[in-house]
Parts: C-alpha cells; sequence; structure tokens
C-alpha cells in the first residue's frame, strides 16, 4: 500500500476540531512541509503514504478511518495500528461510497488546464483510469 485516499474536508475539519487553525502548525505537528498540508487540503498533488497519514491523524487526534472516509465519527487516534492492520480493515465498499466525489474532483482538476503541466494532466487521466478499473473489481 504505497499510497492512500485522504479526504481533504475530512482534515480541515479535523485540523479545525483539534484548535489548530494554522495549517503551518500542523506541517510542524505532523512533520510535513506546509506546502504538503496546502495540497491536502486543496486536493492537490499525490496522495500520503501511510506513514504520512499516521502523522496526521496523531497530530489531530483523530481516527486514520476517519481521514479516508472509512469511518464516519472522528475516533481517536490509535498508536498501535499499522498498515498491515489499516489494509485489513478497509472496506472495500468505501470507494464505491466516494466514486461520485471522486471522479468529479479528478475531472475538475483536469478541466483547470492552465494550472497544470503535461505530467500532471497524464498523472490525472491515469487517476481516473485506475479508479474507473478498480471501481469495476469491487463491483464484481
Amino acid at each position: 500500500m504505497n499510497s492512500l485516499f485522504l479526504d481533504p474536508h475530512r482534515l480541515k475539519t479535523a485540523r479545525k476540531r483539534a484548535g489548530i487553525k494554522q495549517q503551518k502548525k500542523l506541517a510542524e505537528m505532523a512533520q510535513v512541509s506546509l506546502g504538503t498540508i496546502q495540497a491536502y487540503e486543496q486536493n492537490r498533488g499525490h496522495s500520503p503514504n501511510f506513514s504520512t497519514l499516521r502523522s496526521l491523524a496523531k497530530a489531530v487526534n483523530c481516527s486514520i478511518e476517519y481521514l479516508t472516509g472509512q469511518q464516519e465519527d472522528f475516533g481517536r487516534y490509535q498508536e498501535h495500528m499499522n498498515e498491515e492492520s489499516f489494509k485489513n480493515s478497509i472496506v472495500p465498499c468505501s470507494l464505491c461510497q466516494h466514486k461520485d466525489w471522486l471522479i468529479k474532483s479528478l475531472n475538475q482538476q483536469l478541466e483547470d488546464q492552465r494550472k497544470l503541466h503535461v505530467s500532471e494532466k497524464k498523472t490525472l487521466k491515469l487517476k481516473i483510469q485506475l479508479l474507473e478499473e478498480t471501481l469495476k473489481q469491487v463491483k464484481r
């Protein structure tokens, strides 16, 4: 599991709920750059790896499952959660629940071509194709 889906709205909501007003503070707490936090909250760039996702969850004291859309309540950060146990807890149907939002978000990024470089356009097209292929497999 290299990268994971991170819901930008949930990250921002969790940050504010934790009383962290500035993205810079969250970046320091999670030991990532300010640009990384900005990209995650604005749904730009790549998805985080498990280690980064765990750092974000710890900083805002919510569950990894909440940040990735696996559960509706905030939960609490779980120190014992590792990549393997998280991978085993993922419900494949959650991808189906978020598919419309994911496709809309990726297509919206594609439409804004003035801001995208050619390589970024190709990456987004590949993400859409991968998402569609994954959804077909989940539905089987």
